[in-house]
């Protein structure tokens, strides 16, 4: 396998564990247990903006941290569409 196929199967691999995550998530919100949820999601992003990587040059750490929290953001984001999916189709 090239280096090329190793990381387009990695990105793939990726994106669908942010899909299954994301549509399990949207299933807590669509059965009423919004607030809780809510309330967790709202801390990862906190989170995620204050995370450090002990052992990594600062700058690196820095660097990863930017990484960590979009991939965050991109999975809250991705919650949120499905969630809104699953209540228009209910309604």
């Amino acid at each position: 396998m090239t280096e090329m196929q190793e990381k387009l199967q990695l990105e793939a691999r990726l994106m669908a564990i942010e899909f299954t995550l994301g549509k399990l998530i949207s299933s807590l919100f669509s059965q009423g247990k919004k607030d809780v949820v809510g309330l967790m999601l709202d801390n990862w992003t906190k989170g995620a903006s204050t995370q450090t990587f002990p052992g990594m040059p600062p700058a690196t750490s820095d660097l990863f941290a930017q990484e960590y929290e979009a991939a965050i953001r991109r999975l809250l984001e991705g919650v949120k569409e499905l969630s809104d999916e699953q209540r228009a189709n209910r309604n």
